[in-house]
């Protein structure tokens, strides 16, 4: 197991105030699946801590987070919530936007982690409602090595 990885998965056994729901956070990974990526490992910290955060603080109260991890070097943060619309959800990565919520802050949790990963050459997708649920919020981290992955599948596939 990479030290990146043992850190990530250290950082995930520190309970974060206001976290201290019991059974709040689920981790979920698919026997045999390891994450790797090329990527600070601070960085990727404070990217997955700030989009669990969002999580707990902008979904339903209480209500479940999942982290999901594939294969790859794609990771699934996913709240329970309501829908955020459409033209709410595409602003929501740009500094000092925030959804309509009473929970604090200023719109800057997003924005820094689109930017860390896209300094890394990864992305981070939004989706509402999460990918099959009817509702809630899924970020989508998907690292530098997943899409060096998808490309290199759709060259061998591509029609020569």
């Amino acid at each position: 197991m990479s030290t990146w990885f043992r850190s990530w998965i250290w950082w995930l056994t520190i309970v974060p105030d206001g976290w201290d729901e019991p059974n709040r956070i689920h981790y979920v990974k698919p026997p045999g699946a390891a994450l790797v990526a090329r990527m600070d490992m601070d960085a990727f910290a404070m990217v997955v801590r700030n989009l669990i955060d969002n999580a707990a603080n902008h979904g339903a109260p209480g209500g479940r987070i999942e982290v999901q991890v594939e294969q790859g070097g794609v990771i699934h943060i996913i709240n329970e919530g309501p829908v955020v619309p459409a033209e709410a959800l595409a602003g929501l990565k740009r500094r000092f936007i925030r959804g309509q919520t009473p929970s604090a802050g200023v719109g800057l949790g997003l924005a820094i982690a689109e930017t860390i990963m896209a300094q890394t050459g990864g992305r981070l997708d939004l989706f509402s409602p999460a990918p099959g649920h009817d509702g809630g919020l899924e970020a989508r981290l998907i690292t530098k090595t997943a899409m060096a992955a998808d490309l290199a599948a759709a060259d061998k596939t591509a029609p020569r």
